[in-house]
């Protein structure tokens, strides 16, 4: 379900970005390998997040021998869930899962739900994990719009928040002052 060449590569640097938040050394249990599958670097990224969650090595949080795709993203999602909002409800699709991590990651990153980073309506499971990387890989700046100045050499995306009566809303500015 989560296979083809465009989701592996997802998940590969999916994975690759959650092991350098980790701090995790690049070991084989870590890091993608030539040849790994999606359901390999499935069962990497949930070692991943266990690892740096602090969680056990137990059956209800780490891969055993028989997991499925669905159910190594279950696990992702309770090593992720900080809250417990997100959990799995009975009948979720692999895409409810990863709709649920995308949404967990978010949140953990203080990210507003706009639409580069969060999921909308006919979004497909590639778009969710294209999201997920482009969190990841995000470099943002929160700030009140009153705020923008001086940025000297920033470029990237700054989310800021503009109080416009009836409309209280983040809008995504892509700025690249360069050198100016």
């Amino acid at each position: 379900m989560v296979g083809g060449n465009f989701a592996t590569e997802q998940l590969h640097e999916i994975l690759e970005k959650f092991r350098e938040e980790s701090g995790l050394p690049n070991t084989p249990r870590t890091a993608c390998r030539c040849g790994d599958s999606a359901n390999d670097l499935l069962r990497k990224i949930l070692f991943v997040v266990r690892t740096d969650a602090g969680l056990p090595d137990s059956p209800s949080t780490e891969w055993r021998p028989g997991d499925t795709e669905w159910g190594v993203s279950i696990k992702i999602l309770g090593a992720l869930d900080e809250t417990g909002d997100e959990g799995c409800r009975c009948g979720d699709r692999l895409f409810d899962l990863w709709r649920k991590i995308l949404n967990a990651v978010r949140l953990q990153l203080g990210i507003p739900d706009v639409p580069e980073f969060s999921f909308r309506p006919g979004d497909s499971l590639n778009d969710l994990l294209r999201k997920l990387r482009a969190l990841l890989d995000a470099d943002i700046i929160i700030t009140p719009c009153d705020d923008m100045n001086d940025w000297g050499g920033l470029t990237g995306p700054i989310v800021c928040f503009e109080d416009w009566g009836l409309f209280a809303g983040p809008i995504v500015e892509f700025e690249d002052w360069g050198n100016v």
